[in-house]
């Protein structure tokens, strides 16, 4: 993610969500070396970051990457993420850590 952020030519744009991963696959997942400038949305940019970091594509992209009402259901799917919705951690930040994904499912 911190690469993704580094990374000028990754940019914000909902029509062009999926350039992203299409980018990404080019440079064998190494978004710090994507040179074509490309786009993503939130649920995109997560979905590519969790298969940067070595997560099946087959949980995120189906023809097209994981939307905000997907992404949920594929990141349980990998057995690798734990959905936290108890309150303390939906409102107090002490309880956030590196690596978590806020999701908005609304």
């Amino acid at each position: 993610m911190e690469d993704a952020c580094d990374n000028n030519n990754i940019g914000y744009n909902q029509l062009e969500r999926n350039s992203l991963y299409i980018e990404a696959k080019k440079v064998e997942l190494d978004i710090s070396k994507i040179s074509t400038p490309c786009g993503c949305d939130c649920s995109s940019l997560v979905s590519v970051c969790c298969i940067c970091a070595g997560l099946p594509a087959s949980y995120f992209y189906h023809g097209n990457i994981c939307t905000t009402y997907t992404l949920r259901n594929a990141c349980l799917s990998t057995g690798k993420f734990s959905a936290l919705t108890d309150k303390k951690y939906l409102t107090q930040k002490d309880y956030l850590k590196r690596g978590d994904i806020l999701l908005n499912e609304t």
